[in-house]
This record gives structure tokens, sequence and C-alpha cells, in this order.
């Protein structure tokens, strides 16, 4: 998964709107789906560290 965000981070820099987006919003589903399936506090607050960084990314690409 961090791979990916890192990916999506340099889609963002680059200005790859259209893929950046997409691939923004697999990664949402998937995190959504890994939180959902633990319930390990330390997993939770690194999913959700993960999310915040999409979040802010997709701001980025909406600027």
């Amino acid at each position: 998964m961090e791979k990916l965000i890192i990916i999506l981070k340099q889609m963002v820099e680059q200005g790859k709107k259209e893929q950046a987006q997409r691939l923004a919003d697999e990664i949402k589903g998937q995190l959504k789906r890994m939180i959902d399936s633990t319930d390990i506090d330390e997993d939770l607050v690194r999913l959700a560290k993960m999310q915040k960084i999409v979040a802010d990314l997709e701001q980025q690409l909406k600027d």
C-alpha cells in the first residue's frame, strides 16, 4: 500500500490528474476495506495516516 501512495504522490507531482484520481480512488477503497477488517489499534492508526496522505494528495489535484 505504501508503494501505491508513493506512486500516487509522483503522479500528482507530474500533473497526471486523471490517472492520479483513479489511483487515489482505488487506494481509498482498499484502505476502507483494510480498516473494516482490522481491530488492532496500531494498524488502524497506520491506515488512518495513509488515508490522510491520500486525502492531502487529492486536494493537491484539485488546487
